[in-house]
């Protein structure tokens, strides 16, 4: 009997925490990553602009390289879709809702499965000089529900994708690196 009330109590203590951390944690998040690019920003935002550039760079194309892709729209025009599926990535789609030359390239993000949430996405360039640009690499969303924001005071989406944010951003320096180092065919 004693045992059964000492679990009682721990599982009376466990729900008051998870209430607790529901009312306490963030209503929202935002993660955001920088770096220089050895590119002009014409050459950056062709990178993130175009889905079809992705699949060099995007460190979640690494970690689920059987996942399968659909593009549905002109690639690099607003309202264009990228749909994804895939064993790891689960389903979702990304639309750009905003392409400004050289400067902005936004997305609503939207997953699907394993679970549903919806966030946005921005890539900001700025142009230092021809041959050098600040990528900036942003996401926001919200932690609607219980759950998501205790889930938000337990776990950080910072840490948890800022990782693969950097990633990606390396990989896509390194492609234009790589891209700028190839001799002209004449």
């Amino acid at each position: 009997m004693k045992i059964l009330k000492g679990l009682l109590g721990l599982v009376i203590l466990l729900v008051l925490v998870f209430v607790v951390l529901s009312f306490l944690g963030p209503k929202d998040y935002e993660v955001e990553r920088s770096k220089e690019i050895n590119a002009s920003a014409a050459e950056v935002y062709n990178q993130v602009v175009n889905f079809k550039n992705w699949e060099s760079w995007s460190a979640w194309r690494e970690m689920d390289p059987t996942a399968t892709y659909t593009i549905v729209g002109e690639d690099g025009k607003v309202g264009t879709k990228q749909i994804w599926k895939g064993p790891e990535s689960g389903e979702g789609s990304l639309t750009i809702l905003e392409a400004l030359p050289n400067e902005i390239v936004s997305h609503k993000l939207l997953f699907t499965k394993p679970q549903e949430a919806e966030a946005r996405t921005k890539f900001t360039i700025e142009s230092i000089d021809s041959t050098h640009s600040k990528l900036t690499w942003g996401m926001t969303g919200d932690n609607d529900g219980m759950m998501a924001r205790a889930f938000g005071m337990i776990f950080s989406m910072d840490k948890m994708i800022g990782k693969d944010f950097e990633r990606g951003l390396f990989k896509l320096d390194s492609v234009l690196v790589s891209k700028n180092e190839e001799p002209e065919v004449q």
